[in-house]
């Protein structure tokens, strides 16, 4: 069994907890505990000991670590009721729309340019999203109950959920100067949830048009995305479509 001198462990600690509290440790404004995430004593004290016990990662991104919780880490995850309150969503129904409009975005951002040049898109336009994401709507709307339920489970969507909260949403008129203050209406809708992620330093908003990743989401997209069992099934519905347009499992 490996041993440590009290030393390393000290700064294992502090490191540990700096960066619970924090979310993130910058080399520019904390120098000496940064650093220390590079000794191999301190490194291998966080890796097998404090991260396991935290069930959570630490993701390096330039001169930045961040602290990411795993997926089963219920103290640092948001529960429904955390992340309603966050969206400013009045239900669960669009709290379900709005995982899928994230797995839609993600989807963009890393599809097979990713694939192919190992690199996200450099950005996105939100028109794009929810021009997509309507027409995903718009098939499910078209499916009949049972088959919904059907794919409900299997994927563990809740697809009915997701239909009744998008058919809530309404078109913008031009009476409504600032979309961003209208969430009832459709682009405001997903502007209101793009505003979380963007408090949570993910992803950044040019104009309410155009979607950037900022290296924190593409250190954690990156792999999230494209190797979580759960989304690679949903990918598997998204894709799963036959030459006509309809969803082969309809």
């Amino acid at each position: 069994m490996e041993r440590f001198d009290e030393e390393s462990i000290r700064k294992a600690y502090a490191l540990h907890q700096a960066l619970m509290v924090k979310g993130k440790i910058s080399q520019k404004r904390e120098p000496e505990l940064y650093n220390s995430f590079y000794e191999t004593t301190v490194r291998s004290l966080m890796y097998n000991i404090f991260l396991p016990e935290a069930k959570a990662e630490i993701l390096s991104q330039g001169d930045v670590l961040y602290f990411v919780p795993e997926m089963e880490n219920d103290i640092f995850a948001y529960s429904n009721e955390d992340l309603r309150k966050r969206m400013k969503l009045d239900n669960n129904r669009q709290l379900y729309l709005a995982q899928f409009i994230f797995i839609n975005i993600m989807g963009e951002f890393y599809g097979e340019q990713y694939h192919i040049i190992n690199e996200p898109r450099s950005f996105v336009k939100l028109e794009k999203i929810v021009s997509k994401v309507r027409n995903y709507m718009m098939k499910f709307q078209k499916m009949n109950e049972d088959d919904l339920y059907e794919l409900s489970n299997e994927y563990d969507l809740n697809l009915i959920g997701m239909i009744q909260a998008w058919e809530g949403l309404n078109d913008e008129t031009d009476a409504i100067k600032d979309i961003r203050k209208a969430p009832q209406r459709l682009r405001g809708f997903f502007l209101s949830l793009l505003n979380f992620w963007v408090d949570e330093n993910l992803i950044l908003i040019q104009e309410n048009e155009d979607i950037y990743l900022t290296e924190k989401m593409k250190g954690i997209a990156g792999n999230y995305y494209n190797y979580s069992d759960r989304i690679i099934k949903i990918k598997e519905l998204l894709q799963g479509e036959n030459k006509k347009g309809d969803f082969k499992y309809a």
